[in-house]
């Protein structure tokens, strides 16, 4: 009733027969043994028909002498099972190339176009600048026909549609329906630009001006476009890009109210500073007060000045995240110069009546308007 199994060497006790993988009675049989055998050597291999699962696999192995009730008589040293060496395959001979004929020299084709804007994230009212290649979508300079468009991020580029577009202007600038020929071409453009710019500073009257500007707070995109049909063609596509809420009054309020003490201090320790900034707030308002003065206008001497004076001021609150502009700075700094200049028996308080929002321009050229459309 002895019997001799290989068991796998994490089997410390065999005890089932299903841990085992081979095994044969001591007479090196499957079927029994007619008499006793008090020593032998077995062999299991591929040529013993007792042994169904033959080949052992590989592994780390124990052979078990045990009695038909699994108790042990002995064991074998762990022994194991390594793969063969695999052998290298015969090379296969390379074979020898047919050269190809030369094909004949052809032009490179033209790039994709591309559109990226400046910036991933605006300001409330901060502008926008469009950048693009290959305006025309076929490797050629500026065609009538192309225009840059600002769409909200979710437009589908298989649907875009006029009435759900933000802004738009023709690749060349303005909305003139000849806007790159050269006799309707926009100020200050040429058909060799590559970007245009949306803000609030509009063209000139003739050229067409940007449409629902400010644009609301939200996710957009820039299309570079092809003129036709609605749904349009769209040639290229930005990246997303968002504009932020508009600045909280009290945000606006907290940099003005900062705003005033540093201009206080200003005229406190150069009292001929108040007259200047009034007349620096006088010349800027001829034409809309605007922040912007054209220094080599003779009639504009002198005010540099007060401009040096109100730059740090400027760069410290004037700015898209607080809602107020450097002509609201400039403005602000008169009625400052005002208080500081009345008598000392009187209440009045010209800044207490000041309202911020006025549109700067940064180009003498430029006509500016505020959201309503207004120079």
């Amino acid at each position: 009733d002895d019997w001799v199994g290989i068991f796998p060497d994490s089997v410390t006790s065999p005890s089932s027969m299903n841990q085992c993988a081979l095994w044969l009675w001591v007479c090196g049989s499957q079927m029994g043994c007619p008499q006793s055998v008090r020593s032998a050597t077995l062999e299991f291999d591929a040529g013993s028909e007792w042994t169904e699962h033959w080949p052992l696999a590989a592994g780390r192995w124990t052979a078990w002498l045990l009695r038909s009730d699994f108790s042990v008589i002995g064991a074998s040293p762990t022994f194991a099972i390594e793969l063969p060496p695999s052998k290298a395959p015969t090379p296969i001979p390379t074979p020898i190339p047919t050269p190809l004929p030369t094909p004949e020299p052809t032009s490179t084709p033209p790039a994709p176009s591309a559109v990226k804007t400046n910036k991933r994230t605006y300001f409330f009212n901060e502008g926008i600048a469009v950048s693009f290649e290959d305006a025309s979508g076929r490797g050629g300079a500026a065609i009538d026909d192309n225009w840059i468009g600002i769409f909200p991020a979710s437009t589908e580029p298989t649907n875009v549609r006029e009435a759900d577009g933000k802004l738009w202007q023709w690749t060349c600038g303005g909305q003139h329906p000849n806007a790159c020929s050269g006799e309707h071409m926009p100020p200050n453009k040429n058909r060799n630009d590559v970007s245009v710019s949306f803000g609030t500073a509009g063209v000139k009257d003739g050229w067409g001006t940007v449409s629902q500007w400010p644009i609301p707070p939200g996710l957009y995109r820039a299309f570079l476009l092809k003129n036709g049909n609605a749904p349009y063609e769209v040639l290229a596509s930005s990246l997303g890009f968002e504009v932020l809420p508009a600045p909280t009054l009290l945000e606006s309020r907290r940099a003005l109210d900062e705003a005033r003490m540093n201009i206080e201090d200003l005229i406190r320790s150069n009292p001929d500073l108040g007259p200047k900034f009034l007349r620096l707030a006088f010349h800027d308002c001829v034409g809309g007060c605007d922040g912007c003065v054209d220094l080599t206008f003779e009639e504009n001497g002198g005010v540099g000045t007060p401009i040096n004076e109100l730059v740090q001021v400027v760069r410290n609150h004037a700015s898209f995240a607080t809602g107020v502009s450097r002509a609201d700075i400039w403005a602000l700094a008169a009625l400052v110069g005002c208080n500081e200049a009345r008598p000392a028996d009187t209440d009045i308080d010209f800044v207490r009546t000041f309202r911020f929002g006025r549109i700067d321009c940064e180009n003498v050229q430029q006509t500016c308007r505020d959201s309503q459309g207004r120079e």
